[in-house]
């Protein structure tokens, strides 16, 4: 017996080594997870799981893996390179010298361990101490063609070019097939106004990999210089058509558009921009340039003012905004307006201060394309309201009543009280029932069905399932008439009506008008009172309803709803307590978290949620947990 479970270690071990190295990420987690929870000891298991998690972008995740391998086997010295790996891209970078030095000391010569020790003084913008930490690696092994690169690359931001160039050959010469260097290599030649060689490396960089989209960057760049503009939006456009939201590519597209006189093609280029980059000062100002020539003054004035406001000292779009106001004969506005742009202009001109005015020529403009996303990022800041925006749209939704299949619904508890409250529906409605949003004849139901008021519950239901929230409302109330005390038809009666709630919220939203919510007994029951009755009314089926958790759960959406974050941490919480395998509650406890700005509990609760199925946390975790 004792074998046979052996055996059956073996075969989940090697399985899912065996589709790591195939780089099935999700699809090995099954099966090491599945190992783990027979034998927690297994520190390669750990291991393993670490890597896959930090391929699928779970780098807290990965980190926390290493540490329980090294936990098992301190003189891991693979799975402290891996960690230092993993904390070097959490931005915890002396943690991370720490790992790979001890990492080092056990494998002294270990080229592999001086490259990651070159990579993460890299990150620390130590560029002599990553060179010499990649300069030992290549005494170990010459052909490492990323390591020469790497050293090029330091040797650049060191000053010397004629080493980094160097170093980019070498690169070459013993990988003639790294699209990579060759664009590194291109660039450079490029900004040593070398443009027809650099012009034949981009080139070679896209024959080798024509999926970049930053050597199509770059080559149009270069395509630009050699004042071929119609290639340069050639590739820009093929840059964007891979990465359709590179901002970069779109402003500098959006500077040959302004450039060859297309301002409107340029303007929404821009308007694209400010919605991918709303802080960016770059954009309005722009923007404002080209509205200006296009003599749309007021739209101009809205820009720059905009440009103004994300940057109170920029002296061009005081100085060019006063010379819009006086076309307009507003004198005194532009007064003011070129008196504080002279103001600043001779601050910036004895500080040096700001990078910015470094970009712009004597009349204001961006005469050549913005090459680096530092230059670009100037005067960029994280919109936190955008950011809370796209975490609340990821939130799980909320336990309810589901028809379909077999009944399927999300806890077992509630599958049992849904197969008692409704009983065996009969074979002709299961057929109806396969699709995600069923076309099924609800006049029908009541001759397939076991009762009245079954009937109503089940039709009301489906019509919830459907998004028709305000009829499926009129059959809950009149299912929960029927059966006061079934505690099913409450809670499908009230998340039906917290949704119709969210329905109405979204058209109010995306319309800015004002609509009263019809609930019974009063017709004008504001966004905010329903919700709150809604909660009074999930927290009365605490006591009764078998699967507790799924209620808590749901009162933690509803915090969510009302913006109440740490509130809704409270709620999952309990909901996890409960049932600790409830993976939509650690999900929307990870994101609650990160939009409270605890981001490593955040993130630790949604790499939890991927280890119980949620494997869409992955998602997440890569947008907001790798910064």
């Amino acid at each position: 017996m004792e074998s046979y479970g052996q055996l059956n270690k073996a075969y989940f071990y090697y399985k899912g080594q065996e589709l790591l190295s195939r780089q099935q990420y999700k699809e090995s987690l099954k099966y090491i997870n599945t190992l783990l929870g027979i034998d927690s000891t297994i520190h390669e298991a750990w291991f393993l799981r670490g890597i896959a998690k930090y391929n699928l972008g779970d780098i807290s995740g990965s980190a926390s893996d290493f540490n329980k391998a090294l936990s098992l086997h301190p003189f891991f010295s693979q799975a402290l390179q891996y960690k230092a790996i993993a904390l070097s891209r959490m931005g915890e970078n002396d943690k991370a010298l720490e790992s790979i030095n001890k990492a080092i000391i056990l494998k002294p010569g270990n080229p592999d361990y001086l490259f990651t020790l070159g990579v993460i003084y890299f990150q620390k913008k130590n560029f002599a101490e990553a060179r010499e930490a990649f300069t030992k690696s290549l005494n170990k092994d010459k052909s490492n063609a990323t390591a020469w690169l790497n050293r090029g690359i330091s040797n650049l931001l060191l000053n010397d070019t004629t080493s980094a160039l160097n170093d980019y050959n070498t690169s070459i010469n013993v990988n003639p097939f790294y699209s990579e260097a060759y664009a590194r290599r291109g660039a450079l030649n490029s900004e040593l106004s070398n443009n027809n060689i650099a012009l034949n490396d981009l080139n070679k960089a896209i024959e080798l990999d024509s999926t970049a989209a930053e050597s199509y960057f770059i080559r149009a760049i270069i395509y630009f210089n050699l004042k071929k503009l119609d290639a340069a939006i050639g590739d820009l456009d093929k840059a964007i058509e891979i990465k359709p939201n590179y901002p970069l590519a779109l402003f500098n597209k959006a500077i040959i558009l302004y450039q060859t006189h297309n301002f409107d093609a340029a303007i929404d280029n821009l308007s694209q921009l400010s919605v991918l980059t709303p802080n960016n000062v770059l954009v309005p100002y722009y923007r404002g340039l080209i509205n200006y020539e296009k003599g749309e003054s007021q739209q101009a004035i809205n820009d720059f003012s905009k440009a103004i406001s994300l940057f109170p000292e920029f002296a061009n779009a005081y100085l060019i905004r006063a010379e819009v106001y006086s076309k307009l004969g507003n004198v005194v506005k532009a007064e003011n307006d070129y008196k504080k742009g002279q103001q600043f202009k001779r601050m910036y001109a004895q500080n040096n201060k700001n990078g910015l005015y470094s970009m712009l020529d004597s009349t204001g403009k961006i005469s050549k394309l913005v090459s680096l996303e530092e230059d670009f990022d100037i005067a960029s800041t994280l919109n936190t309201e955008s950011r809370k925006f796209a975490i609340s749209l990821a939130f799980k939704d909320l336990i309810k009543p589901y028809i379909s299949q077999r009944l399927t619904v999300y806890t077992t508890p509630l599958q049992q009280q849904m197969l008692n409250s409704a009983g065996n529906l009969p074979d002709t409605l299961l057929i109806n029932l396969l699709s995600k949003k069923p076309n099924i004849n609800i006049e029908n139901l009541s001759k397939l069905l076991n009762s009245d008021s079954t009937s109503t519950l089940v039709k009301g239901i489906i019509q919830s399932n459907l998004e028709k929230y305000y009829m499926a409302n009129i059959l809950l109330t009149d299912a929960l008439k029927q059966k006061p005390n079934d505690i099913l038809t409450e809670l499908a009666y009230v998340t039906n009506k917290i949704e119709m709630t969210r329905f109405v919220e979204k058209i109010v939203y995306e319309n800015n008008t004002s609509v009263p919510l019809n609930q019974e007994n009063d017709s004008t029951l504001s966004q905010n009172e329903s919700y709150q009755l809604s909660n009074t009314e999930l927290e009365n089926l605490v006591p009764v309803f078998p699967d507790k958790a799924a209620i808590y759960y749901n009162i933690g959406n509803l915090k969510v709803y009302q913006s109440e974050f740490d509130e809704s941490l409270t709620w999952f919480s309990k909901a996890i307590e409960l049932n600790p395998k409830l993976s939509e509650a650690w999900f929307n406890r990870g994101l609650s978290s990160i939009i409270a700005g605890k981001n490593k509990d955040g993130c630790r609760d949604l790499s939890h949620s991927a280890e119980l199925g949620q494997s869409d946390a992955y998602e997440i975790i890569k947008r907001f947990c790798n910064n």
